[in-house]
C-alpha cells in the first residue's frame, strides 16, 4: 500500500491545476502527498521568454529530485507531449530508487502506447479514482484507466466514465506544506513568500472542463473519441466557482485577479453567466480574465454580463481567416463572425484590448495563402487589438497526427513549443500587427511580399518585435488598471494592492477537500 506519493510536475508553469486537485483528492482519502514543481519561470510575463526546450534534465537537478522523493513510497508524474524527454530523464533517474512510478496527464491519455515505454504504470483519462485504487493496491493489473506493463505483457484496462458532476472534485492543493519547487537552480521547500511570488498576483482557475468542439489540431477531438463522457462539456456550479475564487484569494495577500483558463468559458448558458456575474461582483469584486471565448458563442448579452462582473481581459481563438484552413481545423467560426465579435468587444473601452489567437505555418493547406488571407483580414478590423501568434504543432491522438503520418514533416511540428514559428516575411508582418496599432508598415510589407516572396528574415527582427509587443501590452494593461500580466515589481510600484474586503463566510476557506469525494470513496 502506498502511504505517501510524490507528485511531480515538469510543466513550464507553476499552475498545474489538475495535479493539485489530484493531490487534494488523495489527501481527502488518506494518502499523503509531496508535490514537486519544476517550472522554468516564476512570473506570468516570463512565459513568453523562458520556456525550456524539450531537453532532458541535468544530473544536478535530477539528484535533487531523487533526494526529495527518497522518503515517499511511490512517484507520480504528470506530463504533456512536449515534456517527453524531460520525463524520460526523470523516470530513468528515479527508477534507480526502486520505487513504483506511474505516469498520467495529457500525453499518457492521448498516446499511452508511448507512455508505457517509459514506466510500468500509466493512467489514461482522469486519474482521481484510478490513482487512489493504485495507491491502495499497486500490484493490481485490473484497475480501470490503468495500463500496466509486466515483462512483455501489457494490461490495457478500459476507461471508466468521466466524473459527471465536477463539483465533487476538491479544490486544488497549494500547500505550501510539503511542496517543493525549483527556484534559482535549487529545489527548495515552498513557503508563503515563495508561493506569493510564483502566483504573480493571479489565481488561475477553471470553471469548466472540456470543449463543445473537436478541432483537428486539439486534444479535445481525441477525448471525444474516447467516449465515456470525455468529449462533453462539464462545468462547475456558480457557487463552486465563487467558493474556489475565495479560496484562491486566501493563498496570497497580493492576489488581485482571477484568471479563468477554460477552453469554453463562453459556452456557459446566459442564465448561468447572469448568476455568476451577480455573485462574483458581490462576493469577489476582483477583476478577472476569461480566455475561453469561442467566437460562435459570444453574444452582446454574454459580453455585457461578463464586463459588468469585472472582466478586464479576454482572448478569442480566430486561428485563421482562410476558408480552407478553417475547414481543415474544423473551426465553428468564419471571418465575418470574427469581425462581428471584434465590433462587440470594441464597444467596451474599459477592458484591455482583445487578444486573438492566430496559427501560422500550416503545411496542410497553402501556408502563404493562409497567412496572406489572415493578414488582410486583420488589417480590416476596427479598433485596438493584439494577436498571439502560434506555430502549428501536431499532437498524438489528434486528427492532425493521423493526417501527418504519410508526410515527412520537420520534427519541429512535433517537438518544438507552439511559441515558435518560422522566421519569414509573412510571419514578421503578423508580429508587426501584434506589436503596433498602426497598419501602414504591415500593408507596405505585404506589397513587398508580392514582389519578392516569403523571404527568410533574421531572428533578431522577431526578438525586437516581441519586446515592443510586450511593452505595448504592459502599457495597455496599466492604462486599463489590469496588472495580472505585469512583472511583480512593476505592478507593486505602480499599482500597490487593490484587494478589497471580501465577505468571509464561516468555514468557506477552511476546507480544501470535498466531503462528497471522501464519502464516495469511503
Amino acid at each position: 500500500m502506498i502511504r505517501e506519493i510524490a507528485l511531480i510536475s515538469p510543466y513550464d508553469s507553476f499552475e498545474c491545476h489538475g495535479l493539485r486537485s489530484l493531490s487534494s483528492y488523495l489527501k481527502a482519502n488518506g494518502v499523503r502527498t509531496k508535490m514537486i514543481f519544476l517550472p522554468t519561470y516564476s512570473e506570468t510575463w516570463q512565459f513568453f521568454f523562458r520556456q525550456r526546450p524539450p531537453l532532458a534534465y541535468d544530473s544536478h537537478l535530477l539528484a535533487q529530485v531523487c533526494r526529495a522523493v527518497a522518503d515517499c513510497d511511490a512517484v507520480g508524474i504528470t506530463m504533456m507531449t512536449v515534456d517527453t524527454q524531460r520525463v524520460r530523464s526523470l523516470v530513468k533517474a528515479l527508477g534507480q530508487l526502486g520505487k513504483p512510478i506511474v505516469l498520467g496527464g495529457v500525453h499518457p491519455t492521448v498516446f499511452p502506447e508511448d507512455a508505457i515505454t517509459m514506466a510500468d504504470d500509466v493512467i489514461v483519462g482522469e486519474g482521481y479514482e484510478a490513482l487512489l485504487q493504485w495507491c491502495r493496491s499497486p500490484q493490481r493489473t485490473d484497475i480501470e484507466n490503468l495500463w500496466v506493463r509486466q515483462g512483455d505483457k501489457i494490461y490495457r484496462n478500459p476507461v471508466r466514465r468521466a466524473i459527471p458532476d465536477i463539483d465533487v472534485l476538491p479544490l486544488p492543493d497549494y500547500g505550501p506544506d510539503n511542496h517543493w519547487v525549483i527556484y534559482k537552480g535549487r529545489l527548495v521547500e515552498m513557503d508563503a513568500r515563495l508561493l506569493g511570488k510564483f502566483m504573480s498576483r493571479v489565481y488561475h482557475q477553471f470553471a469548466s472542463l472540456g470543449c463543445p468542439f473537436s478541432c483537428s489540431y486539439c486534444i479535445n477531438n481525441r477525448f471525444a473519441r474516447m467516449g465515456q463522457g470525455y468529449g462533453g462539456f462539464r462545468h462547475h456550479s456558480v457557487d463552486h466557482i465563487i467558493r474556489e475564487a475565495k479560496h484562491g484569494m486566501t493563498l496570497s495577500p497580493d492576489i488581485e485577479c482571477i484568471d479563468f483558463r477554460d477552453d469554453g468559458f463562453i459556452f456557459l448558458d446566459e442564465n448561468i453567466l447572469a448568476e455568476f456575474a451577480d455573485k462574483y461582483r458581490r462576493q469577489i469584486g476582483l477583476p478577472f480574465n476569461a480566455t475561453g471565448v469561442i467566437p460562435a458563442f459570444l453574444t452582446e448579452r454574454k459580453l455585457e454580463l461578463l464586463v459588468s462582473a469585472g472582466m478586464k481581459r479576454t482572448r478569442l481563438g480566430f486561428q485563421s481567416a482562410n476558408k480552407e484552413a478553417l475547414r481543415f481545423y474544423r473551426r465553428s467560426g468564419n471571418a465575418e463572425q470574427y469581425e462581428k465579435c471584434n465590433d462587440m468587444l470594441q464597444k467596451h473601452e474599459e477592458i484591455v484590448f482583445p487578444y486573438y489567437d492566430i496559427i501560422t505555418d500550416n503545411v496542410f493547406v497553402d501556408p502563404e495563402k493562409d497567412a496572406v488571407d489572415t493578414i488582410e483580414f486583420l488589417l480590416k478590423l476596427k479598433g485596438r487589438f493584439s494577436i498571439l501568434v502560434y506555430g502549428l504543432r501536431i499532437y498524438p491522438g489528434t486528427d492532425l497526427f493521423e493526417k501527418a503520418r504519410t508526410m515527412n514533416l520537420d520534427r519541429k511540428y512535433y517537438d518544438a513549443t507552439y511559441m515558435e514559428f518560422s522566421n519569414n516575411l509573412l510571419n514578421y508582418i503578423l508580429t508587426l500587427i501584434q506589436c503596433s496599432h498602426s497598419k501602414i508598415l504591415p500593408r507596405l510589407l505585404l506589397r513587398l511580399y508580392r514582389l519578392i516572396g516569403n523571404i527568410p528574415l533574421p531572428k533578431t527582427m522577431f526578438a525586437i518585435n516581441r519586446m515592443i509587443w510586450y511593452a505595448r501590452c504592459a502599457i495597455e494593461h496599466f492604462r486599463k488598471d489590469e496588472a495580472s500580466a505585469l512583472p511583480n515589481f512593476v505592478a507593486a510600484l505602480l499599482h500597490g494592492s487593490r484587494r478589497g474586503q471580501v465577505a468571509n463566510e464561516p468555514g468557506i476557506f477552511s476546507d480544501t477537500s470535498s466531503p462528497a469525494v471522501a464519502r464516495r470513496e469511503g
